[in-house]
């Protein structure tokens, strides 16, 4: 089988049909813990990442780029979070600043631990693995991006909503075209990060959180 072939393959099984069987797992079988999962595939890459002569370990963190990609992130951001949070009051205003009214504290201790304990494994994972693992299968930039949001879309089918596939193929598509800018994990974690907490604050984080009906009657309970 010829090394092109086989890759994609790979993209295909693992990136696509592994998410969908732990979603299935998890709707008829048993509870299958997202985090756990998340750390362990994080170590695996990171380790596979670090033994390849051919990657650049630099781009792992790369605090020069900062300076130079951070202001269009912020600007970008500034444009779109009203927006975000516009959507959220037409459409859901129920749900509107529902966490941070509800559960401040819990609200607050998502800020602070989100951005390393999530968004930077995820980054190593749908960012910096993928791209180096896979980005040589196509040419145009903005394919390579597709390729890359769509499997980081695609693996928030384990909390069993269409929202957190939508919401992320977007965001996928905008963090990964910054870290391909950028050439830094930091710059496009941080874009990540920014609209995480945004989404969260706003009132669509019950989409990334399993349980997530259990949390809404809780909210609604109190």
């Amino acid at each position: 089988m010829k090394q092109t072939t086989r890759l994609w393959c790979e993209y295909v099984l693992i990136w696509l049909g592994l998410p969908a069987g732990v979603a299935a797992l998890r709707v008829w079988v048993v509870e299958v813990p997202v985090v756990p999962l998340l750390w362990t595939a994080t170590l695996l890459c990171f380790l596979l990442l670090w033994r390849d002569r051919s990657f650049d370990r630099k781009s792992l963190w790369n605090t020069g780029a900062v300076r130079e990609h951070i202001r269009p992130v912020l600007i970008r951001f500034a444009v779109i979070a009203p927006v975000i949070f516009a959507a959220v009051w037409l459409l859901t205003p129920d749900r509107m600043l529902m966490f941070p009214r509800m559960r401040p504290g819990i609200w607050a201790a998502v800020m602070l631990l989100y951005p390393p304990l999530s968004v930077y494994p995820q980054g190593i994972i749908w960012r910096s693995f993928m791209l180096h693992r896979y980005g040589g299968l196509i040419r145009q930039t903005w394919l390579r991006c597709a390729m890359a949001a769509l499997a980081f879309g695609w693996l928030h089918i384990v909390f069993v909503n269409w929202q957190a596939i939508v919401l992320t193929l977007v965001g996928g598509y905008l963090f990964t075209l910054t870290h391909q800018r950028s050439k830094s994990l930091l710059v496009s974690s941080i874009e990540h990060a920014l609209y995480g907490c945004c989404v969260f604050t706003a009132g669509w984080g019950l989409y990334f959180y399993h349980g997530s009906r259990q949390f809404v009657e809780q909210m609604a309970g109190q």
